[in-house]
């Protein structure tokens, strides 16, 4: 029995979800403070996506004191 191209892929291909970094932390809550595990998103990836937010006039920090595998980040950016 032939199978479609139509069957084939809905039984290889695999759902693929990207985590954004920016995303995450531009809906932690002003004035709040998130875990974020490194298993989801690297160390390095937060810290530059920190750095680039905030030189777009953001107020986030960063930091992986007090906390393994991961970071804590918080929004210290003000409601205007």
């Amino acid at each position: 029995k032939r199978t479609s191209n139509k069957q084939r892929m809905k039984e290889n291909s695999k759902i693929i979800k990207e985590i954004s970094t920016r995303l995450t932390l531009l809906n932690i809550p002003k004035g709040k403070t998130q875990f974020i595990p490194s298993t989801k998103i690297k160390v390095n990836a937060i810290k530059v996506m920190v750095h680039r937010l905030n030189q777009k006039g953001y107020n986030f920090s960063a930091t992986e004191k007090g906390v393994s595998g991961g970071m804590n980040v918080t929004n210290g950016s003000i409601n205007l």
